[in-house]
């Protein structure tokens, strides 16, 4: 009797079980299958208010835009000399930059058209600055570049890493990059100067991605140790130092030494 009882208890647990598990799968369907590439889709990015996907088709060489409430492809991107092996959008939605083992391409979001072709950097990954004006790119050969997305011009060479630097992520406030490397270590980059702030070396092996938490205090980054890290105490970047804050200094330096002058009756 005792065993009938509690082989009916596991059978109601099990098939409570069962059904809990399939109302919860239930609430997930697939709503629309792009198809197009030719080749493995490397990388795929969602434009800002949500309506238009941009997808880096790696081989084909090829950045596609699709409609996502249709699922119609809306334009095909060429342009790219080489794999394509990042895509993103720019977070004021006009513009999209898509990387290559050759080049990084800016295209204009709403014509398709090629507006800047920044040739002669191998891209792993590629992120927009918050305010849409910079493009950070991650290298195989361990350099970060930051570019003026207006011009194309290179505004600096971040280096520091002695391997891929693949995973970047722009911190919220736009001052400081953070990035991961294959020989297990992070950084924390100054965008201005392009010092090196913190160094985070925690992990068991390759650094496969970082992100920011939103308020800018924490960082998280996964490695193929199959360990999450979340770090606090991030510093803080220093405000660019300028022509006015160097005459501030000057005359900070003049009054105390008059004061001292004074003081010795000089």
């Amino acid at each position: 009797m005792k065993k009938r009882v509690l082989y009916a208890l596991l059978s109601a647990t099990l098939l409570l079980s069962l059904t809990a598990q399939a109302v919860d799968v239930g609430n997930f369907s697939e709503i629309k299958t792009l198809s197009g590439h030719s080749s493995p889709v490397a990388s795929v990015a969602w434009s800002p208010d949500g309506k238009m996907i941009a997808s880096a088709g790696s081989a084909d060489k090829t950045v596609k835009i699709w409609d996502t409430s249709s699922g119609s492809e809306i334009r095909t991107l060429r342009g790219h000399s080489g794999d394509v092996s990042s895509v993103a959008w720019s977070p004021d939605g006009t513009k999209i930059a898509s990387g290559s083992y050759q080049e990084i391409n800016i295209w204009d979001a709403s014509s398709g058209s090629l507006l800047r072709n920044l040739s002669e950097h191998w891209t792993n990954s590629i992120v927009w600055s918050p305010d849409s004006t910079k493009i950070a790119s991650g290298s195989a050969e361990g350099t970060i570049k930051i570019w003026n997305a207006s011009t194309g011009s290179e505004i600096m060479t971040l280096r520091g890493h002695v391997t891929w630097a693949s995973p970047i992520a722009w911190s919220p406030d736009g001052k400081m990059i953070v990035s991961g490397s294959y020989n297990n270590t992070i950084k924390i980059w100054n965008v201005s100067s392009g010092s090196v702030l913190g160094r985070l070396k925690k992990h068991g092996d390759y650094v496969f991605s970082v992100a920011w938490s939103p308020d800018g205090t924490k960082i998280a980054s996964g490695s193929m140790d199959g360990v999450i890290k979340i770090w606090g105490g991030i510093p803080v970047a220093p405000p660019p130092f300028t022509l006015v804050g160097l005459v501030v200094v000057i005359l900070i330096v003049i009054i105390i030494g008059v004061k001292v002058l004074r003081k010795r009756g000089v």
